[in-house]
């Protein structure tokens, strides 16, 4: 390979690489949170419904199958697939729930998009995607969790 000329051995190489990527991507199984990370970025919001929500988990998995993607819990309700997310999109504050919405955090929509990411080459995504910005996290109309302030310290003097 290395004697072929640089475009055709950059061709070769790029070939190899999706090829490899196709092959770990066969055997590594799709678990709930990136399911639900692909599901919830697929609408392109930051308030969606958490039936509609629910509903595009469900479409997800069906085309997964479709590919013959090992999916975690695959047979298990849908609901249960997302309790198994929400758990982990809830403790690492990427999303909330407000009523029967949920909402997409600014500062979590880059993890989230690393979870979508990592089944993207099972299932693209079809509707196009806003790029994301760090303006985003400094828009004082948009809901984000407080951090919680560091306790003070009393000086004795």
């Amino acid at each position: 390979m290395l004697e072929l000329p640089k475009e055709r051995r950059l061709a070769e190489l790029d070939g190899l690489a999706v090829e490899l990527m196709e092959r770990i991507g066969a055997i590594i199984p799709v678990t709930p949170v990136p399911l639900a990370a692909a599901a919830l970025l697929s609408f392109g919001q930051t308030v969606i419904p958490k039936a509609a929500v629910l509903d595009r988990m469900d479409q997800l998995r069906d085309r997964l199958r479709e590919v013959n993607a090992k999916v975690v819990r695959g047979g298990s309700r849908i609901g249960d697939v997302w309790d198994r997310a929400w758990r982990m999109l809830r403790m690492r504050r990427l999303v909330v729930a407000d009523g029967e919405s949920l909402v997409v955090l600014p500062r979590g929509r880059p993890l989230l998009e690393f979870y979508a990411n990592s089944i993207a080459h099972l299932l693209p995504i079809r509707s196009p995607r806003l790029p994301f910005h760090k303006t985003h996290d400094s828009d004082a109309h948009l809901p984000a969790l407080g951090r919680p302030e560091p306790p003070r310290r009393h000086s004795s003097s």
